[in-house]
């Protein structure tokens, strides 16, 4: 995906998949404004045991006279929490499951 990185200008990666819905990848300016974007074809599902994301760093010569250099200065991982109604139906199934090993014991 073609873009026109600034110099001396802070992005933020974020990667985005509520349950149910599709991957979104965005490229946003320090302000939280997506500059590009691209929804995958698929949800967060398919990764079900896990995946890596790597940062690396490139250095080069671009078509002018000067090196190119871009760095990750950090990484941040945001997970939100669980809305209160996932929440109870959780606790109810945690509830119900010692429920039934009570009955079960006795």
């Amino acid at each position: 995906m073609a873009f026109a990185y600034q110099d001396n200008t802070w992005y933020r990666l974020v990667v985005q998949a509520d349950a149910g819905q599709n991957i979104r990848l965005s490229l946003n300016n320090d302000a939280g404004v997506e500059l590009i974007g691209r929804t995958l074809s698929h949800g967060a599902l398919v990764y079900a045991s896990g995946f890596e994301l790597v940062l690396s760093q490139a250095m080069g010569l671009p078509t002018s006279p000067r090196p190119v250099d871009v760095a990750v200065d950090f990484a941040r991982l945001s997970i939100p929490e669980p809305n209160s109604a996932a929440l109870l139906v959780l606790g109810g199934i945690v509830c119900w499951v010692r429920g039934r090993k009570g009955i079960q014991q006795g």
